[in-house]
């Protein structure tokens, strides 16, 4: 089952905290592709006797760009400050400023040398801006730091405006566009999702925002050629007075989550070529929808309660061969491994029941979906270890209201799974004491299905029980903020200064039980097995194909070990966040 990676309300108080790095990774690829000609690039190296010429080129540039004559005064004091900052240093480096236009913003970039990146990332986690910064900033509407490389960055933007629109906010002249891959629901009031919201849904990322009536409005306003002061008077008109702030708020998430058609300011996101791309995303029939929507048709009032039943019955019925041929299967168990040695047809059937119940299993997710008014937009195969699994995309439950229906579409695959369980039982019963293959077949599908349910509904593991325990205590993302908040934990036992996320009682309370379970589950998971392995490997007691076996998992492991590393690390060394300087709190926009 495929949930979102991310899923937020814009009700919530924590809405910046949960703010998604990989949607600002994707707006920024997006705003790499902006138009603007080569004459709109100026990038020069300051020096120290360079500074007054430097602040002049800012203030020029910006007003020919259509920058009010005090805002780019203002813009070039700003910029002149942040030279004099690193140039006072006296180590003989000095910052580069390079300056450009997207979408008709203003960006003045300065880049900062190796040396000086201290003064700026002084904090232990790297993510903290430096007092100085805020004190500094006047001119510019939206500042963010970040790190390109070796180099660290701040980033200026100054929004145009029309003329005596001056002192309005920045982003009441903007005229955003939604990107093509959302989709809008507008539910009826007897559908699953409340008639007083909307439901915002990436289909090609499965990211969902729940918005209440008034950002639903605006966000379905935003066509790419409607001002969003003229979106905010239209509100006003229909719902009464609001705070210009909520547009605001509605508009950043939009660019965090990679749903706006364009952006300006962002770092270039760094392409995925097709390899990674198949292998992160899979292969999905078209129309995936339609086809789900087809086949629930056919199945009927099976969809529903009288199904649940019957998987839940069939299930149960698996403890009547464990009551009366308990031995009988431990002992069949025990010698299906030499078996299958010795009759190689054994393991392809194995190999090709579990691809089979695995397409089940996801089909339940899915039908269940459907069942609740929910769509299931990408549907197909994608790698997974040794195998190929099938995925259904059930990204849309996360718009339904009710946390009741959302357990039930996470519980459709494992109730199917365990309606196999049962069946497989069931199997060998009919065949035990045969010493047939049947025998041995059933045995082993039903240890496998079993692993497969525990597995399952194992909450400390990113499966289905992991989100049900998500709907349950009402948290978003728990397993990555358990860690988050784990690893402030540490640095500030260390005497660093990480990040403040304003964390609640109950919410700390969570996160240090959850990410202290997780954790060391994982460590069991990998350990463990590593730990049988190596001591028949140096006893000489396993087999040649348990080792061969083994020694092709751990090449898997830390193959997929070397993409995340991968990835962390350009992720450390190309990033960029917004400082949340005009956003009332005066706080930095931690990291999420």
């Amino acid at each position: 089952m495929i949930r979102p990676k991310d899923h937020q309300s814009l009700s919530e108080q924590d809405i910046h905290r949960r703010r998604s790095e990989t949607g600002r990774d994707r707006a920024a690829g997006r705003a790499k592709h902006a138009s603007y000609t080569i004459d709109d690039v100026i990038t020069m190296t300051q020096g120290t006797a360079g500074q007054s010429s430097a602040s002049g080129g800012v203030r020029a540039f910006a007003e020919a760009h259509g920058i009010d004559g005090e805002r780019a005064r203002k813009l070039e004091d700003d910029v002149s400050g942040i030279l004099k900052q690193f140039d006072s240093q006296g180590d003989g480096t000095s910052p580069k400023l390079s300056m450009k236009v997207e979408e008709g913003v203003v960006i003045v970039d300065v880049l900062i040398s190796m040396k000086d990146r201290a003064l700026l990332f002084h904090s232990a986690d790297g993510t903290t801006a430096p007092e100085w910064l805020g004190g500094l900033l006047e001119g510019a509407d939206r500042v963010f730091m970040g790190r390109r490389g070796s180099e660290g960055m701040i980033r200026l933007l100054a929004y145009p405006r029309d003329k005596d629109c001056e002192g309005e906010p920045w982003f009441l002249g903007l005229s955003p566009a939604l990107a093509g891959t959302l989709r809008i629901g507008r539910p009826k009031p007897d559908d699953v999702v409340d008639s007083a919201g909307t439901v915002v849904e990436d289909i090609g990322t499965g990211k969902v925002l729940r918005l209440d009536r008034v950002d639903g409005f605006l966000a379905s306003g935003m066509d790419g050629k409607t001002k969003l002061k003229d979106l905010y008077l239209t509100a006003v008109e229909q719902f009464g007075l609001i705070s210009p702030d909520i547009l605001r708020k509605l508009y950043l998430a939009l660019e965090e989550n990679g749903m706006l058609a364009a952006g300006a300011g962002a770092l270039p996101g760094r392409k995925r070529g097709k390899l990674r791309r198949l292998l992160e995303e899979g292969i999905s029939f078209r129309k995936s929808d339609k086809l789900l929507g087809m086949l629930a048709e056919k199945l009927g009032i099976l969809i529903g309660w009288p199904g649940g039943i019957i998987l839940i019955l069939m299930g149960l019925s698996g403890l009547v061969p464990l009551v009366t041929h308990g031995d009988r299967f431990l002992q069949v168990l025990h010698s299906t491994g030499p078996y299958a040695l010795r009759h190689p047809w054994m393991l392809p059937v194995l190999y090709a029941f579990v691809f089979l119940t695995t397409i089940m299993h996801e089909l339940g997710h899915g039908l269940t979906c459907k069942h609740f008014g929910g769509r299931v937009d990408r549907m197909g195969f994608m790698p997974y270890l040794v195998m190929l699994i099938f995925f259904c995309d059930v990204s849309s439950a996360w718009g339904m209201r009710s946390r009741r229906r959302r357990i039930l579409v996470s519980l459709g695959g494992p109730l199917v799974t365990f309606g196999i369980l049962g069946a497989c039982m069931l199997g060998f019963l009919v065949s035990a004491g045969t010493g047939s293959g049947w025998e041995m077949f059933f045995a082993a599908a039903a240890l496998m299905e079993a692993l497969v349910l525990v597995m399952n509904l194992n909450p400390l593991l990113r499966m289905d029980a992991y989100y049900i325990l998500e709907d349950i205590l009402g948290e978003s993302n728990l397993r990555r903020n358990s860690f988050r908040f784990w690893k402030r934990m540490a640095i500030r036992a260390t005497g660093g200064r990480p990040s403040e996320c304003g964390y609640g009682r109950r919410d700390r309370l969570i996160y240090l039980v959850y990410g202290l379970l997780g954790g060391g589950c994982t460590l069991l998971f990998i350990l463990v097995p590593l730990y049988i392995y190596g001591r028949e490997l140096l006893t000489g007691q396993g087999s040649e194909g348990k080792l061969v076996f083994a020694a092709f998992i751990v090449i898997l492991v830390f193959a997929r070990m070397g993409m995340n590393l991968s990835r962390t690390l350009a992720a450390r060394t190309h990033w960029i966040r917004e400082i949340a300087r005009d956003y009332g709190s005066g706080e930095q926009v931690p990291e999420t």
